[in-house]
């Protein structure tokens, strides 16, 4: 499946530092019934910004390709994040200078997936998803606290004692909207229900 039209304009972050992607408008899978790759290279080139485009797509779309194109412009996106604002540098570089930008400004824990990206101009990146999540920059605690806080109901009581315990030298490091939108309504519904979900003690 690929979105077909990642960009700064499709993410949007909640004041509880959720993530959430939107414009779906030319989300494609290739075993879809009627699936045009013609089709779908018209829709992309004509939804996407030039800067968040793939360069390396040509008119002969192959598969490889399309599953590509997601992957550039999650780097696009990811040199935008950490350009300290300077968006509109971004928006309005070549793939040379997103390069340049990326080697600037982007972490050392993510800088060599994004620049290997941003550097498969001619050719579709060997990088995947996958990849990009296994960066060391993505072991950040705040990561892990928002993804165990997501499946908390899910978690086991011992687990969950592990976390609450661990909290007060983790609070420090989360934004207060995570404090207060994320773990402070946790905390409340361990309190009123118990940790383990009946019983258990914070």
């Amino acid at each position: 499946i690929s979105h077909g039209s990642l960009s700064v304009d499709s993410i949007f972050v909640t004041a509880t530092g959720d993530w959430k992607l939107a414009g779906f408008g030319n989300t494609a899978s290739t075993q879809q019934a009627g699936f045009s790759v013609g089709g779908w290279r018209d829709a992309y080139m004509a939804c996407t910004s030039s800067t968040f485009r793939a360069p390396f797509l040509d008119a002969a779309v192959d598969m490889q390709q399309l599953s590509a194109v997601d992957m550039w412009g999650a780097a696009v996106v990811t040199a935008a994040v950490f350009s300290q604002g300077s968006f509109d540098t971004v928006f309005k570089a070549s793939p040379d200078s997103l390069r340049r930008i990326s080697l600037g400004f982007v972490p050392e824990s993510l800088r060599s997936t994004v620049h290997s990206v941003l550097s498969s101009s001619q050719q579709p990146p060997r990088a995947t998803p996958q990849t990009l999540l296994g960066a060391a920059h993505f072991k950040h605690p705040m990561v892990g606290a928002l993804l165990f806080l997501d499946s908390l109901a899910l978690k086991e009581a011992a687990q969950k004692q592990k976390f609450f315990k661990a909290l007060p030298s983790l609070l420090p490091r989360l934004p207060p909207g995570v404090r207060t939108g994320k773990v402070l309504p946790a905390l409340m519904n361990a309190l009123e229900y118990g940790a383990a979900g009946g019983g258990g003690t914070v």
